[in-house]
C-alpha cells in the first residue's frame, strides 16, 4: 500500500503532495484502476504514474480540483485530508482521534502523518 523512495528511504516528515495522498488512498480501498480507463481527468493529470487514482477518486466524488487542474504536486493540507478521507471510506463525519486535530487545518501534513491517519481509519 505504501512505498518508500529509490534510495531506500521513506522520509515521513516531508510533506505529502496530492498524487501521493490520493494514491495511497486509492491503494488502501484496494482499488487498482487501469490507466487505459482512467486519465486524463484534469489538465495536469493526463497518463502520469498517479492518473489512475487520480481519476478514480475524481469519478467517486472524493476529489476536486482546482477548476480544470488537480495540481498533483500540491502539498496536501489537513483540511483535504479529512475531506478525502471522510469520502472514500464513507463516514458521515470526521473520527477525531484519526488526526491531532491541534493544529490548524490549513497546515499541511507529511507523508507519517497521512499514513498514521490511514492505519487508524483502517481500524475502525
Amino acid at each position: 500500500m505504501v512505498s518508500g523512495f529509490n534510495d531506500n528511504t521513506f522520509r515521513p516528515d516531508q510533506k505529502i503532495n496530492r498524487a501521493e495522498f490520493v494514491k495511497t488512498i486509492v491503494n488502501a480501498r484496494k482499488l487498482f484502476p487501469l490507466a487505459l480507463n482512467y486519465n486524463n481527468c484534469f489538465k495536469d493529470v493526463k497518463n502520469q504514474w498517479f492518473a489512475p487514482s487520480i481519476c478514480l477518486a475524481k469519478e467517486r466524488g472524493w476529489i476536486k480540483g482546482y477548476g480544470e487542474l488537480f495540481n498533483p504536486t500540491g502539498e496536501v493540507t489537513r483540511e483535504e485530508a479529512r475531506g478525502i478521507v471522510t469520502k472514500a471510506f464513507d463516514m458521515k463525519e470526521y473520527p477525531a482521534d484519526v488526526l491531532d486535530d491541534s493544529e490548524k487545518l490549513e497546515n499541511k501534513i507529511s507523508r507519517g502523518q497521512a499514513f498514521q491517519m490511514l492505519y487508524r481509519v483502517l481500524q475502525l
